[in-house]
């Protein structure tokens, strides 16, 4: 028996509640710093840590649905701020009433049980979040055989060519005039056309048919022009046509298919990566998960020493940061990654 797949939205809840078991930790740890505080505000190492503490749980309980919590941190996060911002002026006793007060209410949430999952309008939420459909690869489904539009007077040439180009997986509709190909194109367009130049109705027809499609219809396609015609005046016309391979008959099935293949190839694009840096370990694998169910690539860290060298290893697209973090503001760590000129231009994100 497989290994059952776990969900985008299980995989969140257990983060979600690996953040609410930490919490009773996190908390003790805030109302100490809030005492050092009260007895001596100019402890600035103390209000730096109430704050980014504050600033990780305001982000935190907002990513995991608990609003009411993250909307008690904010607040005792700007009060926080205050005292870091100004170390030489004493709070009022009504900051302090404050910010303890914001504290008090967040460790009786705490204490009964009260965290409850929200929306942004207030209404209760049974689910934390809906199951996203993963998009990764949607667009490069290669099992699927490429429809192939053959033109050409000649009928038995024509099967023939079809009858080959089968063999190779490719899926084939023949058509022996250009109008009934120019109704097909326009009802349903062909990964590519291979078209003779030469019909009753003009030497250059079968040229003239796909300029019209791409100048008058803006449908534009690969096209491979097959033709008895070798002069310069017909290989030109391809050419403006749009055509990208010209073959003289007969033609080569074996170069042919190589022409086609060339093509019609759909290459998979290289995921987006990123490089997601936060001192909180749950947020950053919370928004590695939702990047990576959009078909990114992901790398997380929350040891500030090892940037540099996970920019180096993993080359990323971007750096999505935090702002408050231990020891250097996610400003400082930008500027650290710059200095190396390989990463001055690399986009980072806060």
């Amino acid at each position: 028996m497989g290994e059952k797949t776990i969900s985008l939205s299980d995989k969140i809840a257990r983060l979600r509640g690996l953040f609410i078991e930490q919490l009773p930790e996190r908390m003790a740890g805030a109302r100490r710093l809030f005492d050092i505080l009260r007895a001596d505000p100019t402890v600035g190492e103390a209000a730096t840590s109430l704050h980014r503490y504050l600033h990780n749980t305001k982000g935190t309980a907002a990513s995991f649905g608990f609003l009411e919590l993250s909307a008690l941190s904010s607040k005792a996060e700007e009060l926080a701020k205050a005292i870091l911002e100004n170390p030489d002026a004493l709070p009022s006793n009504e900051n302090w009433q404050q910010l303890g007060g914001c504290l008090s209410d967040m460790e009786r949430m705490l204490e009964q049980s009260a965290l409850q999952v929200g929306s942004s309008d207030g209404q209760s939420e049974q689910k934390l979040m809906f199951e996203m459909p993963s998009t990764k690869n949607a667009a490069y489904d290669t099992n699927n055989e490429r429809l192939i539009y053959i033109c050409d007077d000649e009928t038995l040439m024509a099967e023939q060519l079809a009858a080959q180009l089968q063999c190779f997986g490719y899926q084939t509709v023949l058509f022996n005039n250009t109008a009934e190909l120019r109704d097909a194109v326009l009802a349903k367009q062909p990964d590519a056309v291979i078209m003779d130049i030469i019909f009753p109705e003009g030497k250059s027809e079968g040229t003239n048919v796909l300029a019209n499609l791409r100048e008058k219809h803006g449908i534009r396609f690969p096209a491979i022009f097959v033709s008895a015609r070798r002069d310069f005046d017909a290989r030109l016309r391809a050419i403006q046509a749009g055509g990208e391979a010209y073959f003289p008959k007969p033609v080569s099935a074996l170069e042919l298919v190589a022409s086609l293949d060339l093509l019609t190839r759909h290459s998979e694009p290289e995921s987006f990566r990123v490089l997601i840096v936060d001192d909180e370990p749950e947020i950053a694998q919370y928004h590695a998960l939702i990047l990576e169910n959009a078909g990114m690539v992901t790398r997380t860290t929350s040891v500030l020493e090892t940037v540099l060298d996970m920019v180096g290893e993993f080359k990323p697209d971007l750096v999505l940061m935090d702002m408050y973090m231990p020891r250097c503001s996610g400003h400082d760590m930008a500027k650290l990654i710059r200095q190396v000129p390989d990463y001055v231009g690399l986009p980072i994100v806060f």
